[in-house]
């Protein structure tokens, strides 16, 4: 009978709630909660489905969380094609699994080492599993979702089977099972742990975005406000150039009059010239009018002197 355990591991995930930035200043603080989401279906840990879950009223999709399996095989080795037990450690790494899977045998009075890729852990006492002592030989295997332990154990020359020993295959079973569960949950805390840290690190980095998105929208504000301040300015100042302008119009007008009334008085015209000279004409026919009558006057005088004289 070939002996399956399932045994389902505990999916941890973490959601934070969306908060609002509000105006002038105001954050809120950042909200983290952890959910557990269990599963009664065991699948492969190849095959992972997805489940629905809701957390915080939120709808989240969820892996199926993966599976420790505990089986029978009958595979070579270093002391040729014997059973043995496999056991798969979801999500681990090869090199911890080994390093604790010497650690975990320390557990029986047994000091490991490796050798031709196997572990090889010399006369181990495992009282529940037989008074003499016990060989045991281990291969270690990455796969795509963790680590595969296949272990053999012999006993006084003959290889624990499930077949041939019923009672025996039990005890390594479980010793088996322990150990996946143990490391599987240890490399779980381990992922857990580092999730945490990382959202916290969201959290505060979330936290200073949004002071930063509270203050740029102050900025916001305050630009707004400065911004109408400056058109008004802009239309008062464009009154201004307005009024301006036509003052500057009447202005060159002024001056264009003034230039011309100066170029007339320092540059007379050809009628003012004219005129000139009419009356100095008239002045000297004036002047010889006035002279020819002194001559007359003075000529009818002597004249008028002749003739008495002669009477």
């Amino acid at each position: 009978m070939k002996h399956i355990i399932y045994i389902a591991v505990v999916a941890v995930t973490i959601i934070w709630g969306t908060q609002s930035i509000q105006a002038q200043r105001g954050r809120e603080a950042a909200m983290a909660s952890a959910n557990t989401t269990n599963t009664t279906r065991a699948t492969s840990p190849k095959n992972a489905n997805v489940t629905k879950a809701t957390t915080n009223a939120l709808d989240i999709s969820l892996a199926e969380p993966p599976v420790i399996e505990v089986k029978e095989i009958f595979e070579s080795m270093s002391e040729g094609k014997r059973p043995g037990v496999k056991v798969n450690v979801p999500g681990a790494n090869p090199i911890q699994v080994i390093n604790s899977w010497k650690h975990y045998l320390r557990n029986y009075d047994v000091k490991s080492k490796s050798r031709r890729g196997e572990i090889f852990s010399d006369n181990a006492t495992i009282e529940q599993l037989s008074d003499e002592v016990v060989d045991i030989y281990t291969k270690v295997e990455a796969y795509q979702g963790g680590v595969l332990v296949k272990s053999f154990f012999r006993i006084n020359q003959a290889y624990v089977s499930d077949k041939l020993m019923p009672d025996q295959f039990e005890v390594v079973a479980n010793l088996m099972r322990n150990f996946a569960v143990t490391e599987t949950a240890n490399t779980l805390k381990e992922q857990l742990a580092l999730k945490e840290s990382e959202l916290l690190e969201l959290h505060n980095k979330r936290d200073l975005l949004q002071m930063e998105a509270s203050d740029l929208q102050s900025d916001v504000q305050l630009y707004n406000i400065a911004l109408k301040e400056t058109e008004k300015q802009l239309k008062n100042n464009t009154r201004k150039q307005e009024q301006t302008s036509k003052k500057a119009e009447k202005q060159i007008a002024a001056i264009e009059q003034l230039r011309l009334n100066l170029q007339s008085v320092l540059t007379p015209s050809a009628t003012g010239k004219k005129s000139a000279a009419k009356k100095t004409t008239d002045l000297a026919k004036s002047k010889a009018k006035k002279t020819l009558a002194k001559k007359s006057s003075k000529s009818n005088k002597n004249r008028r002197q002749r003739e008495r004289a002669d009477q």
